[in-house]
């Protein structure tokens, strides 16, 4: 994935992030993405895939071998467990088998219950200071905390 293209766009219930392939082979077809991901300056380029979160506990992940549908739901009186829910759709069954090794789908899913608990365990501390958000490196986090301040706070 080339890191620099990585891309936030937010909508009022949902966030859509991607990135352009650091190969060609391991994006998407032309075909296969709207015109809106597409490099006018490089035919060549490829979306490496398109991760939707949909406030407020779904992703949908769409990759050039299928996609992966992930679900986090808090356990009823139990604020410090969560419970993950993912379900896999290949539509290429050769990328589908390489999405370890190219799209790295077992570590970034390890990567966000670590995140997860960490955020949890933190909060729990009462040791967490508020602090600011880095605007370009935070956009997606500072609008989720925006969401979720005018969806439990705001008078109705």
């Amino acid at each position: 994935m080339e890191l620099e293209t990585y891309t936030t766009q937010l909508y009022e219930y949902s966030a859509l992030q991607w990135a352009y392939a650091r190969r060609p082979e391991d994006g998407f077809a032309p075909q296969q993405v709207a015109a809106q991901f597409k490099d006018p300056n490089n035919a060549d380029r490829r979306v490496f895939a398109l991760w939707w979160f949909i406030f407020p506990n779904l992703t949908l992940n769409f990759y050039p071998w299928g996609l992966s549908v992930n679900q986090y739901m808090p356990v009823r009186g139990r604020p410090d467990k969560t419970q993950f829910h993912w379900f896999q759709y290949s539509l290429d069954d050769a990328k589908f088998k390489r999405r370890n090794k190219v799209w790295l789908n077992e570590l970034v899913d390890a990567e966000d219950i670590e995140a997860i608990s960490l955020v949890s365990k933190g909060a729990r501390s009462g040791f967490a200071p508020r602090g600011r958000f880095a605007p370009r490196e935070e956009l997606g986090p500072h609008w989720f905390h925006r969401l979720i301040f005018t969806t439990v706070f705001q008078e109705s």
